[in-house]
């Protein structure tokens, strides 16, 4: 299949638009979501004679040649009447199919790792004591490279980072060099959690004035959104709510067990990446579910996000 990468949404920058090519026996990957490579082409590429698939309705226009210059989508038309100028690089897309490029909007690329003598916390919130996270690795140059070509190999070119750090900052600028293949990132700020934490090194929030820093300091670092967890007091995440809102900046993450669901609801929290907490009781503290959660009661919940146009995304951490 022929992938080309076209992403539009409302809380990431629209129309972002790269190339990366790949060929599979019988196969034509073909993301236009990643453009270092064709922005540093000279010539006009040229995908002739191939089948488009616009993802805007339920319809496909085949026999259409696409012209790419300059990193970015020139011309679209019937391939018998778009004229391929003289030193466009041309690829046959017969039989092909053009496509947008996929979005993940749950990942967790890599962490550089704590320093071995880091003081462990005591036992979090959900009973186990924080230990180093899974994404975080004193190899994360390697994983993070690994990762970022895994997301490409299966038409992802455009991703949302769910623990932002400076890390992975620097890694998504080798991306968005050419420097390194990868698709887009995305990145909330770091965990934003109360005291005491699930996770070892996240963000630690017990005021209103470290919650209004947060805020800030995610705003600074360009970061999309700031990221809430499970542990935050109800306090001080409605003076992430408050802030955020001043800043122009999304909620986002778990719902915490002292807000409740019925809480984030009524804060508008941008996204619920998570729905693992059991439905409000009367004195609407949440409590953590695995298998004993109520499927009625989160049906429910699913359908007063939709109908408060609230978004609800699924990922693991």
């Amino acid at each position: 299949m022929l992938r080309c990468a076209t992403t539009k949404s409302h809380s990431l920058s629209a129309d972002r638009r790269r190339v990366w090519i790949r060929t599979w026996p019988g196969f034509l990957i073909f993301s236009l979501a990643l453009a270092p490579w064709l922005r540093a082409q000279e010539r006009p590429v040229a995908f002739v004679d191939v089948t488009v698939v616009p993802m805007d309705k339920e319809q496909i226009l085949p026999h259409r040649t696409v012209v790419i210059e300059g990193g970015r989508i020139g011309q679209i038309g019937p391939a018998s009447l778009v004229k391929v100028a003289r030193g466009t690089t041309r690829i046959e897309g017969k039989g092909k199919f053009l496509m947008p490029g996929l979005t993940d909007m749950h990942v967790h690329f890599v962490r550089e790792a704590l320093p071995q003598n880091a003081p462990l916390l005591a036992q979090g919130y959900s009973g186990r004591t924080p230990g180093i996270p899974a994404s975080a690795s004193s190899d994360h140059e390697r994983e993070n490279t690994a990762y970022a070509l895994m997301f490409l190999a299966n038409g992802i070119t455009t991703v949302r980072n769910m623990w932002g750090s400076e890390t992975i900052d620097a890694f998504a600028r080798e991306i968005e060099s050419g420097r390194v293949p990868g698709p887009h990132v995305y990145s909330t700020g770091p965990i934003t959690d109360g005291n005491p934490p699930d996770w070892q090194s996240v963000r630690i929030v017990e005021t209103s004035a470290q919650a209004e820093e947060a805020v800030r300091s995610d705003k600074r670092h360009g970061y999309v959104a700031i990221k809430v967890y499970s542990g935050l007091s109800r306090d001080e995440y409605a003076a992430i709510v408050l802030a955020a809102r001043q800043e122009g900046l999304p909620v986002v993450g778990h719902v915490p067990l002292s807000v409740g669901l019925e809480g984030v609801l009524a804060a508008h929290q941008d996204s619920i990446e998570h729905l693992d907490t059991k439905p409000d009781p009367p004195d609407h503290h949440s409590t953590r579910c695995h298998s004993d959660c109520d499927s009625a009661s989160i049906a429910a919940s699913g359908q007063r996000l939709r109908a408060e146009n609230d978004r609800v995304y699924a990922g693991a951490g």
